[in-house]
């Protein structure tokens, strides 16, 4: 009986400069594992229509996609599985003397969830969202200035603003960010520019990118990009045009 939940927001984490356990292990059970298991135990709770889910990530998880391009493609792809992800969270790809590796790792793993319940779960509008560089625990000392109440902007548009998808990325500034490079707030979107054209006798789609694209509810960044039908797509972002 009682109400249904609206939403469900994934905001505990741990890591960098924290004291206590800030093992890769530890940092990503708690970051990637725990998100996870309180969807399992909170979703069939959720309103039937309209909920959302909201997984507090970070640019850090970016920044770890950029400076290892080797897990890219599997950390970007949309039809990334669970399965997937643990297998590689298993191996321990991050730089074990490396906060910040371990810790970006755990929050690339959280974006790949997101997309996985975006998909699994598609009547819940689910999003991942970096608060940015805010005064905590885990930054003290990293000259951090911004209170945790700035840190709330992304979640609160997640929360209750439209949405044009799920399973989306987006900065402290609340927009639309890409998964493989850390965009600076303030700065273009990834639903800026778009130039499309199409070849009607070899079937191709050209996209031609500016800034950064959306096609449709894909989110694409970089240079010319062109793929044919049943081909895949070797985008690193979050792309669906597959």
């Amino acid at each position: 009986g009682g109400d249904a939940l609206y939403a469900i927001v994934n905001n505990a984490g741990c890591g960098l400069n924290q004291a206590g356990d800030v093992s890769g292990d530890n940092v990503c059970n708690t970051n990637m594992y725990g998100p996870k298991r309180v969807c399992e135990a909170f979703i069939p709770l959720l309103q039937p229509s309209g909920a959302r889910i909201v997984n507090v990530g970070s640019g850090a998880g970016p920044g770890f996609v950029n400076k290892n391009p080797q897990h890219r493609d599997l950390l970007c792809r949309w039809s990334t599985t669970w399965e997937q992800l643990e297998a590689l969270a298993q191996t321990t790809p991050w730089d074990a003397d490396a906060p910040v590796s371990y810790y970006g790792f755990s929050k690339a793993g959280l974006h790949v969830f997101s997309r996985v319940l975006s998909q699994t779960h598609p009547a819940i509008t689910t999003s991942t969202v970096s608060p940015g560089f805010i005064l905590t625990a885990m930054t003290k000392g990293w000259g951090a200035k911004k209170p945790p109440e700035e840190g709330t902007v992304s979640i609160l548009h997640c929360l209750f603003d439209e949405l044009t998808g799920s399973g989306f990325f987006y900065g402290s500034d609340a927009k639309r960010s890409p998964l493989h490079y850390m965009r600076d707030p303030g700065t273009p979107s990834t639903s800026a520019t778009r130039t499309t054209t199409r070849d009607a006798s070899e079937h191709t789609c050209i996209i031609r990118m500016f800034t950064s694209v959306t096609c449709g509810r894909v989110a694409m960044t970089g240079h010319e990009y062109s793929r044919r039908p049943g081909s895949t797509c070797t985008m690193y972002s979050t792309c669906r045009y597959k």
